[in-house]
């Protein structure tokens, strides 16, 4: 979730440090009111893509070190025992939580309260039509404000000097293009990332232009000193909270757009401009992960057949793992002398499998901890330096008993090239097969194999 805040917040930053720089000052506003709007959606979503590059690898299998519970190994894959879950699991929620969800919960209070206090207004007070808006006339001073399709005028001034057309043309422009609904849908957002201080800068900088969008209207009609004038003289009174006023933000920035004109020129290269952005914010902010693409190349397991009526065949039993001191018990068998156990285990043959180790688990093995045998040899762990996943197809990881530790050397791991698999290892696997299986559960497990043995 931290994770997602951050690219989230790093997104709406670049986006919003782009339009300031590229897109304020240019006189094409109708473009940046969606540019703004868009942007926080693609924030929201971008860190949320999830792209999955395909490659060529026939198997893939994720491991992470250290394994737990595991002798050193001799050429087989101990069986590792998945941690069962808490019958009664307990999450202790941080402070910050609660902290978080009190100030979420105050925010929305506020919102549905400024929503009540319009909505009041809007019912209570006497309302007139006038171009398919709703002037409200109420008796407090304040300036003129659109909310929705309603515009909050002065009774008073309304009945006795009346408003000024320039002023009234510039809220119907608010209500027309429904510049309440980019408000509303903003300020969504600061109630849920109410942390974030780019969020608050957005909801001005949207706001800003749609007093730049009403303004423009206003000038199609009227001189553009006669107009800054009368927001001058009009500038007095307070507009309530998630509306639209003609006196926000009456600065420097605003009147200095009336007077500026962008070429269709600098319109298009600065649109344009917006594609890479998009572009450099997916690649750098979505995830990215590898995938596995199905091609006729991956290697399917294959099965050892057994002949389990020849009898010409022996079957070795012997113990995998042994504790300290132990004596490993070897037996030789004829196939009547099978035990159960031994003769279900019979019916699994050997699988030969490609199991690739990743470029991230080759890092990790280049460690004085992990002794590394390639092709059964030992060989300096600076060695996988060399070479590349794609240079293996099987290897065997385990953690080594304290008297088979050496120096650093905490973990075995035992890796076979793509050569020594195909023409060495599955050969003399095929020469002589061979069987695991366990014994007994939990603590008590143990695991022996069954080797073939043609006579």
């Amino acid at each position: 979730m931290t994770l997602y805040l951050l690219k989230f917040s790093a997104c709406l930053g670049l986006i919003y440090l782009f339009y300031k720089l590229c897109l304020e000052g240019e006189n094409f506003h109708v473009f940046k009111r969606y540019f703004l709007l868009i942007g926080l959606v693609l924030s929201t979503l971008i860190p949320l893509i999830s792209f999955e590059i395909p490659w060529y690898q026939e198997h893939v299998m994720e491991i992470v070190l250290p394994i737990k519970n595991a002798n050193a190994i001799d050429g087989n894959i101990p069986t590792i025992e998945p941690i069962q879950p808490s019958d009664e699991p307990t999450v202790a929620m941080p402070i910050g939580f609660y902290i978080y969800g009190l100030i979420l919960g105050v925010l929305l209070i506020r919102f549905l309260r400024g929503l009540y206090l319009i909505t009041r207004k809007a019912v209570t007070n006497e309302k007139l039509i006038h171009q398919n808006a709703h002037l409200v006339l109420i008796e407090e001073k304040i300036a003129p404000f659109s909310f929705c399709n309603y515009i909050f005028l002065n009774k008073s001034i309304y009945q006795t000097k009346g408003i000024e057309s320039d002023i009234l043309l510039h809220e119907l422009t608010h209500v027309k293009q429904k510049h309440t609904w980019d408000i509303l849908f903003v300020e969504v957002f600061l109630i849920v990332f109410w942390w974030n201080p780019i969020l608050y800068l957005y909801k001005k900088t949207i706001q800003l232009n749609h007093e730049f969008l009403a303004d423009r209207e206003v000038l199609a009609h009227t001189q553009v000193p006669t107009y800054q004038q009368l927001l001058l003289q009009n500038a007095t009174g307070n507009a309530l909270y998630l509306t639209s006023s003609s006196t926000f933000s009456i600065t420097k920035k605003r009147f200095l757009m009336m007077t500026h004109h962008t070429s269709i020129t600098a319109r298009i290269l600065r649109g344009v401009a917006c594609l890479p952005l998009i572009l450099v914010l997916i690649a750098r902010f979505s995830d990215w992960s590898l995938g596995q693409k199905n091609e006729k190349k991956i290697q399917k397991p294959m099965p050892v057949a057994i002949d389990v009526t020849n009898q010409k065949v022996k079957y070795k039993i012997s113990k995998i793992f042994l504790a300290k001191g132990e004596k490993n018990p070897v037996v030789i068998k004829d196939y009547s002398e099978l035990t159960k156990v031994e003769l279900e285990a019979l019916k699994h043959p050997l699988m030969f499998t490609i199991e690739r180790p990743t470029d991230e688990m080759l890092k990790i093995w280049t460690h004085p901890r992990c002794g590394i045998w390639i092709n059964e040899k030992h060989v300096p762990y600076q060695t996988l330096e060399k070479y590349k996943s794609e240079d293996f197809s099987h290897y065997f990881v385990s953690r080594l008993g304290k008297n088979a530790q050496v120096g650093k050397r905490r973990y075995q791991i035992d890796l076979m090239t793509n050569d020594y698999f195909e023409n060495v290892y599955k050969k003399e696997a095929l020469e002589k097969p061979l069987i695991v299986y366990s014994v007994g559960k939990g603590a008590n497990q143990e695991q022996y194999r069954i080797e073939l043995i043609k006579e």
